[in-house]
Formats: structure tokens, sequence, C-alpha cells
């Protein structure tokens, strides 16, 4: 497989001139073939590094990996995060997901222990938490980084595992806001930590190893370190810039803020990318934007007799 560069949320449309132009990305849209989409991104890169049976996995039956939770437990992945009430609805906050340094995580675990254990567990994984709980199976809400600033919309509790969900979080809600930890933040000006968002359930899978061993480069988070724990190779850390990758690696590049971030990206990984595919130093690569993909080769006929167009049009064909 050829390597995997993977932006993991969406680049959005064109809004009032408000994106920049991006030639690399756009050569690289227009040597590609058509490309490939899927509802969940996560998804798609389980399935392009493993096939179908990796890519059934949920987040967090892929982070469960990287931590001891035996088979057969129901976990799901835990983000603390902060909503807004409105007059009409609750929103996350445009920065609602909260990141807490070490010290915080660990008094924030110790408390949750004291008061919920041994029903729920939290299992730290690199900076975030994986949830044990026997309804954890079930939580569904969703990734909550590309919802923030968004509507809070739940699916209706409809079974016994998702109703007692629904009472442990109403649970979880009032033990945060009676927390000194959270009075604290707020003394300082910071966002607090008003609910648990519970998301990516199922039950961990007994381990049986990767029919084809793949690496991982990334930032860490639980769902990164048990991708890499399933291709067979420790995680290593994404470089700065682009550097010619091996067959069958995948480069996890971090969200980025609109316009700066952006153009980052293009200097550092899309005009690079480009170069190396027109000196040939790679033969091709398989480039993901949220969940679009594309498989992109030296040579194609279009991309030799016709112009690029801007990206944004590209992702619309």
């Amino acid at each position: 497989m050829p390597p995997l560069l993977v932006v993991p949320h969406p680049l959005p449309g064109r809004p009032a001139d408000a994106v920049p132009e991006l030639p690399g990305l756009s050569a690289l849209l227009h040597m590609a073939g058509a490309g490939e989409a899927c509802v969940d991104w996560r998804a798609g890169v389980q399935g392009e590094l493993g096939g179908s049976a990796l890519a059934a996995l949920s987040a967090g039956q892929v982070a469960a990996r990287a931590t001891a939770v035996a088979p057969g437990n129901g976990v799901c992945l835990a983000t603390l995060v902060h909503a807004v009430a409105g007059m009409n609805r609750v929103h996350l906050h445009d920065s609602g997901v909260l990141r807490l340094d070490p010290a915080d995580r660990a008094r924030l675990a110790e408390a949750f222990e004291a008061q919920f254990g041994p029903e729920l567990r939290l299992h730290e994984v690199e900076g975030d938490w994986l949830l044990q709980a026997p309804w954890a199976a079930e939580a569904d809400d969703g990734d909550p980084v590309p919802q923030q600033g968004a509507p809070l919309t739940r699916a209706l509790a409809s079974t016994p595992h998702t109703r007692a969900m629904r009472r442990a979080g109403a649970e979880i809600e009032m033990w945060l806001a009676g927390l000194e930890w959270n009075r604290q933040r707020e003394r300082r000006g910071l966002p607090v930590a008003n609910l648990l968002w519970c998301w990516g359930g199922g039950k961990v899978q007994p381990e049986t190893g990767s029919p084809s061993p793949f690496h991982v480069r990334g930032m860490p988070d639980p769902w990164v370190a048990g991708l890499a724990k399933l291709g067979g190779h420790p995680l290593q850390p994404l470089p700065d810039e682009w550097t010619v990758p091996r067959d069958r690696e995948m480069l996890l590049l971090p969200r980025a803020a609109a316009g700066e971030g952006w153009l980052q990206w293009e200097q550092r990984w899309f005009a690079p990318a480009l170069r190396d595919l027109r000196d040939r130093r790679i033969d091709a690569l398989r480039l993901r934007l949220g969940h679009q993909a594309w498989l992109i080769r030296r040579r194609r006929w279009r991309a030799i007799f016709t112009r690029p167009r801007p990206w944004w049009q590209e992702l619309e064909t």
C-alpha cells in the first residue's frame, strides 16, 4: 500500500474567500483518480490500513488495544468538554474540548475512581481517557472535536444500557459541578469541565494481530496509540514536515486552525509531497481529507493535458 497522508477533519468549502489557494493540494488532487467517501474518517483509515475487519472496529475498540482492559468489556472514549446553555439550546463551546495537563488528569481520575468505582473506570491513554462501564459499548455521541460550536444533539435512550448511560452521565455532570478543581478553573478564567462526552463505544475484542503490519506517525491520542499497536510497530512522532515515508505508513496531521494552519499544511506537507511524486522519489500516495480519500499517481493523462482547478473545486467532484 502506498503511504497514507491524513488530514483528520475535512477542509471546509470556500466561504467569502477565507481559505488560501493551496496550489500544492490543488495539483495533488488534479493528479488523483476519483475520490472515495466514507461516513467516518477513522473507519476509512482503518480500512485502508487493515481491510474490512479493522474498519469494523469502533474508535474505542481500537483505543482499547493500548490498554490492559480484558476482551468482552464495554469501553468508549471519554472526553471532558465545556458545554454552554443558551435560551433554546445547549451547544459545545467553540473551544469546548478540554485538554488537561498530567497533574490535573491524575487528580481528576483519582476523584472519579473514589466517586464512581469500581463500576465505572477511567483508563488514561496518551493524554485522554478510555471509560470502562457496563453500558459503554453503546456510547455513540460522535467525535466532539468537529462538533465544537454546534448544538448538542443526542439520540433518544431506547435500550436499558442507553438509559443507564444517560443516568450515569447526569450523575457525572452533577459531580463535576461540585468539584473544587472546577471552581479553581473558573476563578482562573478557564472553561469548566461540565460534561464527560462518551463516544466510539464497543466491546473489547481479543487480540489477533494484524495480517499486514503498518507504521503510524502522529500526535498521540487513545485512538492513534491503539492503531499503532494494531499495526505491530511502536507509535512514531510526526516529523515537523514531509519526509519520504515508507510503504504502509500513515502520517496523521494535527488539526489545523483556519488560514495560517492551512498554509502550514501547504508549505510543510502538500507541496513537498507533490515534489517527491514529480521527482519520482515516490510512485503513489494515498491522501485522505476527512471523509474523502484519493489515490494519487505520478502520471495520469488528465494531469498531463489539463490545468489544475482550485482544490475546493476538486473536492466537489
